[in-house]
């Protein structure tokens, strides 16, 4: 367990807000919170996506200038924070960054 990161309140509060939420899940109605204290999931990813994906009829309808700037919009990626299942490795949960660095503190 990796020394916790000092957030501030107004942080804290999102934090907790964030975990608490109530979610249906395969396995019942939970919270982030308590799968990951349980050991629901066991592995954090950071992976890197698109911000838009590509929409060949949008694209058509454009003019030059504006398809353009749609293919400069295309390059541009932001990041995702996903949580792997213990018992399925194949199956993730995309969750807000606050989640995932609360997993990392308490893997």
């Amino acid at each position: 367990m990796t020394a916790p990161t000092m957030l501030t309140p107004m942080m804290q509060g999102r934090q907790d807000k964030a975990l608490d939420r109530t979610y249906n899940f395969s396995n019942g109605v939970s919270t982030f919170r308590e799968l990951i204290l349980s050991g629901f999931y066991v592995r954090g990813v950071e992976v890197t996506v698109p911000k838009v994906l590509y929409n060949r009829s949008k694209f058509n309808r454009m003019g030059y200038s504006e398809q353009a700037a749609y293919e400069a919009k295309l390059k541009e990626t932001k990041t995702e924070y996903h949580l792997t299942h213990a018992s399925d490795p194949d199956v993730t949960h995309v969750v807000p960054k606050l989640v995932y660095s609360f997993f990392e503190e308490n893997k």
